[in-house]
């Protein structure tokens, strides 16, 4: 409901009713409608540093991790395209302090974006660029996929392809693989 009708224009009852519950069983698991989006937006970023924080562990190179984050954040993006919106759309509705809450998970999964890209950097896998800039284009290309691509598209295919574009502009010249020459 918050998806389609917006935070604001979705009462308890509309949302009881979606769900199959009368209000009152509604409210005996969440207290409020903003404990409900709480629970909405934290799941997807949750899952997002989640996933992050599991391919930082790999310690593999920095384009590898790179390449399988921005796979990994594209695929939940479009996966869980619906509680995505949600988030992006309907997060700014959150009063203090779910969303103080909100900001310093999302300036931490920043923060640890960019210091993939700054190992990358340091490391000569990456071109000399501004990794915070670097950093917030990745990940608002990689957000802004669910509005451009279609759901019956192949998650995984969109999320390689999309990587291979983005990361070409980011990875060494001497570091990018060859691709095959066309043929005439």
């Amino acid at each position: 409901m918050f998806n389609e009708k917006g935070y604001h224009a979705t009462s308890i009852q509309l949302l009881a009713d979606a769900l199959g519950f009368t209000k009152a069983a509604l409210y005996h698991y969440f207290p409020s409608k903003e404990a409900l989006l709480v629970e909405v937006v934290a799941s997807i970023g949750n899952r997002l540093r989640d996933q992050l924080a599991e391919i930082i562990t790999l310690r593999s190179s920095p384009e590898d991790q790179l390449r399988r984050w921005l796979r990994g954040h594209i695929e939940l993006v479009l996966s869980a395209r619906n509680v995505f919106r949600v988030y992006l759309r309907e997060r700014n509705a959150l009063s203090e302090p779910s969303a103080r809450t909100l900001h310093e998970g999302e300036h931490d999964y920043f923060v640890a974006v960019i210091g993939m890209i700054e190992e990358g950097i340091a490391e000569g896998a990456f071109r000399s660029v501004d990794a915070r800039s670097a950093a917030a284009t990745l990940i608002g290309a990689a957000n802004w996929t669910i509005e451009w691509v279609r759901p019956s598209a192949s998650h995984a295919s969109v999320a390689s392809e999309v990587a291979d574009v983005l990361l070409g502009g980011l990875v060494q010249r001497s570091s990018r693989r060859q691709s095959p020459t066309p043929k005439k």
